[in-house]
């Protein structure tokens, strides 16, 4: 763990020194990352607060609430996500936005499976990452992400609801062709 904290604050210190703002971002994104994997939380928060590119930002994030939920520390990963949501309200473009809560709402279902695959998570917490999944999926929509994005994540916290969009879908327009080749069947 001490090295790879070293490893990090080498990275962040070669971060700073990057004029290039995209790829000083995915530098600092690497080393939050790195941070939060070895423990060193408050260091990798430090870097977030360095991260201005939203999608960056977001990632470097989704590591540390994955990183706080690994660890026990469900409360504090959920407060901030809701830090992180507090910052996306004031970005500028909605589909920088969008993309945000997308990317949060992904480590959400994340954190969710962590829980799942722990002898000690409890299921009501399990439960709450989900219900926080839908969240930030929600806040994506309504910054203007289609529904169609992240699908994925959907599908795991909503299936009925993914499963009667496809179905919608299908059924708004017949001309699509079904997975199987040809026009879907009808009801």
């Amino acid at each position: 763990a001490e090295r790879a904290r070293r490893v990090a604050e080498e990275a962040v210190s070669t971060a700073e020194r990057i004029e290039e703002p995209r790829e000083r971002a995915e530098a600092l994104v690497g080393a939050a990352g790195a941070l939060a994997r070895a423990d060193a939380i408050d260091k990798a928060r430090e870097i977030v607060t360095m991260i201005n590119e939203p999608s960056s930002r977001s990632r470097a994030q989704s590591a540390i609430i994955k990183a706080l939920v690994g660890k026990g520390s469900s409360d504090a990963a959920a407060e901030a996500l809701r830090v992180e949501f507090a910052w996306a309200r004031g970005i500028a473009r909605r589909q920088d936005a969008a993309d945000c809560c997308a990317t949060l709402a992904a480590a959400c279902v994340d954190a969710a499976d962590l829980l799942a695959d722990s002898a000690d998570a409890e299921p009501a917490e399990r439960d709450r990452w989900l219900g926080l999944t839908r969240s930030a999926l929600a806040r994506s929509w309504l910054y203007g992400a289609p529904v169609w994005n992240r699908f994925d994540v959907l599908l795991r916290v909503a299936p009925d609801l993914a499963m009667r969009l496809v179905e919608e879908r299908l059924l708004a327009d017949p001309d699509l062709e079904s997975p199987g080749g040809g026009a879907p069947s009808s009801r």
